[in-house]
């Protein structure tokens, strides 16, 4: 969501003409272009990462389920093997 509204506001920066605002707290200021395009590209590329980096934990996560789903499935099937770990 907050990726979404970053690209957002990259897109309107690009339409909007030379004067542009920043919201600081319950303030509205002038900034140049250049600099809160800077920074919002810059909040981007972190976003992204991020991403990817949630992305890899999860896939991680999943790994680690199953092998403890077909440990525990294992075990049911095969009793007598619970007392050997």
């Amino acid at each position: 969501m907050e990726l979404s509204e970053t690209e957002s506001a990259l897109k309107e920066i690009e339409k909007s003409g030379d004067e542009v605002f920043k919201i600081i707290g319950q303030l509205m200021i002038k900034t140049e272009k250049a600099k809160i395009k800077e920074e919002l590209s810059n909040k981007k590329k972190i976003l992204e990462l991020r991403i990817k980096t949630m992305e890899k934990q999860e896939m991680n996560f999943m790994k680690q389920l199953d092998i403890l789903r077909e440990d525990i499935v294992g075990k049911e099937k095969n009793p007598q093997n619970k007392n050997l770990k």
